[in-house]
């Protein structure tokens, strides 16, 4: 799943060569959200970049990733002077030059999904996650806020053998 980072693989790694306090961070964490010439990177629509947006902070949260910056707000429109480049469709707010419907400053789904997230999690307690269930395609996860449980599940049901 492209957005599970191998946590434990990383955790194991560190232990090893004596950093089992490190923290983990994931700095440029993204997926794109359009059609980049890039060979190797499908197009994307909007709800799979919000999708990924999600998923992927739950579960690396969850699974003791301790920071994870999103790779840009507002995308690119000439990264690295490609005009196809997938960086230059990674941006939670569209810059309008990359072939997007809005125009410049309108937000995509993906900063909407950013924005209920941090409302909904925001103020959990981050040391008190539960794992409920990461097996068969369901992954099952339990906040605790303000002493409340939040629950937030989803199906990869595109992965079904």
């Amino acid at each position: 799943k492209g957005y599970q980072i191998p946590v434990s693989s990383m955790r194991s790694i560190l232990n090893l060569n004596g950093y089992n306090n490190v923290k983990i961070f994931s700095l440029e964490y993204g997926s794109h959200a359009g059609d980049p010439t890039v060979p190797d990177w499908p197009a994307r629509t909007e709800k799979d970049q919000a999708k990924f947006l999600i998923n992927g902070y739950v579960y690396n949260i969850a699974n003791g990733v301790s920071l994870i910056n999103w790779n840009n707000l507002v995308e690119w429109s000439n990264f690295g002077n490609v005009s196809g480049s997938m960086y230059n469709f990674m941006g939670l707010i569209a810059d309008g030059a990359n072939g997007d419907s809005a125009g410049a400053g309108s937000p995509r789904l993906s900063y909407y999904t950013y924005k209920k997230m941090a409302d909904v999690l925001g103020g959990s307690d981050w040391n008190n996650i539960h794992i409920i269930n990461e097996t068969n395609n369901i992954y099952i996860y339990k906040f605790i806020k303000n002493n409340n449980p939040v629950y937030v599940a989803w199906w990869e049901y595109l992965n079904e053998p």
